[in-house]
């Protein structure tokens, strides 16, 4: 983190497996069976508690606090505290009800059984929200939401089922993080142009990672919303910097300078994660751009 000159460190709650049943499946504390995959061993629920408004009304969620959970964050606050801040992250009101229902069952049920959708998605805000005054106390600083709600298609729900099932519990939980102090960074993948209106209008201080490859224009945005919110990304992880030339990332992180970094209110980083496909040598290639033209006042003019 000394060595790339971060400002930021990420960090997660911490919960623990109940049983392993192979090398990369598991059950976690929320009842979850998840299975890891892939070089960077994603985590992928694979098999759901919740089939029932009944199972949802009797769930038991993990306690709160437990010697664990809370760790990653102590341990980046002794080490880094006062000169980089510390990011926690937690959810909002789609990652839970995804998990411990199954995407496709989610998805239904917004039309054959809303109540459960409601039952799940107030979950999720109450059990984060008490999270969150637990990170707060441990000495998080940021709050990162990480829960997806698009593809590169659009929005996994319409426009319509967003603003009357998402959308005021996206609020509450924002609310309620920022009252705590909090400064609340949202982060989805896929095309959210259907629904950014609403994200912004839920408070969140910095919308990511503006995906290029959901056709997200981070100019356009910019333009449009800048004025009201921060905006993170979005060198492309998955053509430039897997497979691009050192003089491709050069670009890139200019343009993205050019285009989202006058006035301030911008975070540059990668466009999704730093996952197992990024060349390190072109990640590289990346942050030295970044340290020389991304400095204020912005100068690329004869760049």
């Amino acid at each position: 983190m000394e060595k790339t000159e971060h400002d930021v460190v990420c960090t997660a709650p911490v919960y623990k497996k109940i049983k392993c049943i192979d090398e990369d499946t598991f059950i976690d504390e929320f009842g979850i069976t998840r299975h890891l995959t892939g070089p960077d061993k994603y985590s992928v629920a694979i098999v759901h508690p919740i089939k029932s408004l009944s199972d949802m009304k009797s769930y038991e969620p993990p306690p709160l606090e437990s010697n664990l959970r809370f760790k990653k964050i102590d341990t980046a606050v002794k080490r880094f505290k006062g000169n980089k801040a510390i990011l926690v992250n937690l959810h909002d009101v789609l990652s839970f009800p995804r998990d411990l229902r199954g995407l496709e069952a989610l998805l239904r049920d917004f039309i054959l059984c809303p109540e459960l959708v409601r039952e799940m998605v107030g979950f999720s805000v109450d059990y984060n929200i008490e999270l969150a005054r637990l990170a707060k106390k441990h000495g998080a600083e940021i709050i990162g939401i990480g829960d997806d709600f698009a593809d590169n298609k659009g929005p996994f729900v319409s426009p319509e089922m967003f603003r009357q099932f998402l959308y005021p519990e996206m609020k509450r939980v924002v609310k309620a993080y920022k009252n705590l102090g909090f400064y609340v960074i949202k982060h989805s993948d896929g095309n959210l142009m259907p629904i950014i209106d609403m994200i912004i209008e839920t408070g969140v201080d910095c919308l990511d990672p503006i995906d290029p490859l959901a056709g997200m224009d981070i100019g356009f945005i910019k333009q449009k919303y800048g004025d009201r919110i921060a905006i993170k990304g979005n060198i492309n992880c998955v053509t430039t910097l897997q497979n691009g030339t050192p003089q491709e990332v050069k670009k890139e992180v200019k343009e993205c300078i050019k285009k989202a970094a006058p006035g301030g209110g911008y975070i540059i980083s990668s466009s999704n994660s730093l996952h197992a496909g990024v060349k390190p040598e072109l990640y590289q290639v990346m942050l030295d751009s970044i340290q020389k033209y991304g400095v204020y006042p912005i100068k690329l003019e004869n760049e």
